[in-house]
């Protein structure tokens, strides 16, 4: 179903280095049906953009089975990158909407006995810039400095508002327990 053409050269590399990089989904690929992997299977392959590479174009990929349904490994692997595009990419049934998509890859070496060079996996792909896509507005109390001389008094000036907020806002039980707090003694 799904098909790539990926020409590789001596200035392509699969072997990066592990880390998270800036990256895009430049291809998708069938794999093909083996004796010890006679199950279908896909790789995703990813376009790293790792920094001080000398002109090396590194790739890294995840081999996953093609199953879209909630609680699959390409499920999960898929909506922390994309979000709200998941229900468009279910819709569809297909994954060809994502190539060219950007994301934050982690690459990690796995290691075996069996094999010499380490197997290079991408563990996990997020959005690339998830403040922009998740806007939360935090609203900060004004600071209200303490002068030194007067740091073991209470003032009764409530015009900063700062003595309204401090009684305001201490809860007199703990919000895990329930138990009363101590009161501080000045």
């Amino acid at each position: 179903m799904y098909q790539t053409i990926l020409n590789a050269t001596k200035d392509v590399s699969f072997l990066p280095p592990e880390g998270k990089y800036p990256g895009r989904l430049v291809a998708l690929k069938d794999m093909p049906l083996t004796e010890a992997k006679p199950h279908p299977r896909i790789r995703l392959l990813f376009k790293l953009e790792v920094p001080n590479s000398g002109g090396i174009t590194f790739m890294a990929g995840r081999n996953i089975p093609p199953n879209l349904s909630i609680g699959s490994d390409l499920y999960w692997f898929l909506k922390p990158w994309i979000g709200e595009k998941m229900t468009m990419i279910e819709e569809a049934g297909n994954l060809l909407g994502l190539v060219n998509e950007e994301g934050l890859v982690t690459v990690k070496h796995i290691v075996t006995k069996h094999y010499p060079r380490p197997y290079v996996n991408v563990e996990c792909v997020e959005p690339l810039n998830p403040v922009a896509a998740k806007t939360v507005t935090v609203l900060v109390p004004k600071f209200v400095p303490v002068q030194p001389e007067k740091a073991n008094t209470v003032s009764t000036n409530t015009s900063t508002g700062a003595q309204a907020f401090l009684s305001a806002s201490r809860p007199e039980k703990c919000v895990c327990c329930g138990q009363a707090l101590p009161v501080a003694k000045g």
